[in-house]
């Protein structure tokens, strides 16, 4: 905004887009404590080898709900 202002570029149009446009700081997220999930992980995996296996699990409980949903 900055430097369309000093150009004098700044619209009221371009003011609203850039304040309207979502920011990478204000996306939703979800988080669980460690603790929360240690009963389903070997004690030695890593916070990666978590999140690894946890998309990897809801990535086949997609296409089982996939399969599920056509074959009614």
């Amino acid at each position: 905004m900055q430097k369309h202002s000093q150009e004098g570029a700044l619209t009221e149009a371009e003011l609203h887009r850039v304040l309207s446009e979502p920011k990478p700081n204000q996306r939703d997220h979800i988080r669980f404590k460690r603790d929360e999930l240690q009963s389903f992980f070997p004690s030695t995996y890593t916070d990666e080898q978590i999140k690894r296996d946890i998309l990897k699990g809801l990535e086949l409980l997609k296409r089982q709900r996939e399969r599920n949903r056509d074959a009614r």
